[in-house]
């Protein structure tokens, strides 16, 4: 048993659900009312569902063909009981001349370039016995992907109406169009018995209904009968499908994402609350910074006038210090002046005092003192 395919977004697999699952199925179930007792080719065969569908339900033989070694792998494991499958290109198929009375390819030919388009046609006109049917299905781009402004990053060459028509005429001269498009319905049915003929009613503006005549809506995809005349087409009366959501997937999906987006909303509002009560704070600190900023200000301009005292203190100081230095020198020499003016008294002392013993003894001498 082979591992299981993971989802990429490009290729499908039964495992997806919702619209992805509707469109998909909806192809091989319209294409196997074509296939009964004929031998088919699914180009790019993928997961494998879809061969698999066409064998179920009556093809004499179903051959698969996909490049990715990995998907013919698990689909010959899955489903080999009821087709086969080979690894091959969708531009180069490995397979004889006018082997198989139908060719169905969906959605393969916008993953491909231009040039390998021209390929792929060329070999399943190749391929396709005379008076085959090759049914193709392709996106329509208008509706794809510029009305809804969306880029599938797997798709190389999206064609518009006109030129997948023009692609396809060289190889497939007689062409029948169909449109494929998921929409929603009321559907009344008969409780018991054969459903019978559909009478089909269109809204008519707000408050109007009125019998539909044609499909209001344009196609999402293009489903293509393709053959070499116009007597390889089907006939037009059972051309009409639906396949019904009987698990009302889609419909649990829609109300989930209306959920979802009540949520969203709710989480937007309280999102929006958050930024109000944000911006408010924001505007409170704000007013708070504009004071702090103001308070440092005032600060800052009292740093700068106690510097300036400092300053001049400072200066006062300087000075103050020039003076008692110069004092101090003035003291010094004062006091030098001072011990020099002490020692010449001491020496007029001394001389004052031998003065006076001299003129005593001279006195004596002199006998004018006795």
């Amino acid at each position: 048993m082979s591992e299981p395919l993971s989802f990429t977004g490009e290729r499908f697999l039964p495992t997806c659900s919702g619209e992805i699952w509707l469109e998909h199925w909806h192809r091989y179930a319209f294409a196997s009312q074509y296939a009964s007792g004929l031998r088919v080719l699914d180009v790019a065969c993928g997961e494998g569902y879809g061969s698999h569908l066409l064998a179920q339900q009556g093809a004499e033989m179903v051959v698969g063909v996909d490049i990715s070694p990995a998907a013919a792998c698990h689909a010959g494991s899955r489903y080999g009981d009821r087709a086969s499958f080979i690894v091959g290109s969708c531009a180069v198929l490995p397979f004889p001349d006018q082997s198989f009375d139908r060719v169905v390819s969906f959605e393969t030919i916008e993953h491909i370039s231009a040039e390998d388009q021209e390929r792929m046609l060329a070999e399943i006109r190749r391929v396709l016995k005379p008076g085959g049917l090759f049914i193709l299905s392709s996106p329509n781009k208008k509706t794809y992907s510029d009305d809804r402004q969306y880029h599938n990053e797997f798709h190389l060459k999206e064609l518009y109406r006109d030129e997948l028509d023009s692609l396809l005429s060289p190889y497939f001269p007689a062409t029948r169009w169909l449109g494929q498009k998921l929409v929603f319905n009321s559907v009344i049915w008969p409780d018991e018995g054969e459903l019978g003929n559909c009478t089909d009613w269109l809204q008519a503006g707000e408050t109007g209904i009125e019998r539909m005549e044609s499909f209001p809506a344009e196609a999402m995809y293009f489903l293509v009968f393709c053959g070499q005349n116009q007597m390889a087409l089907p006939a037009k009366e059972t051309e009409t499908s639906l396949l019904l959501d009987s698990a009302d997937v889609v419909y649990r999906d829609y109300e989930k994402s209306i959920r979802q987006t009540l949520h969203l909303d709710t989480l937007l509002l309280e999102r929006e609350r958050l930024i109000v009560e944000r911006d408010r704070q924001l505007e409170m600190r704000t007013t708070q910074l504009l004071e702090r900023e103001n308070m440092i200000a005032e600060r800052d301009a009292l740093l700068d006038l106690r510097t300036a005292q400092m300053t001049e203190q400072e200066g006062l100081i300087e000075a103050r210090d020039g003076l008692l230095i110069l004092r101090a020198e003035q003291i010094d020499v004062l006091n030098r002046l001072t011990a020099e003016n002490e020692v010449h008294l001491e020496e007029l002392k001394q001389a004052l005092s031998n003065r006076s013993s001299w003129r005593w003894w001279i006195k004596h001498a002199l006998g004018l003192v006795r």
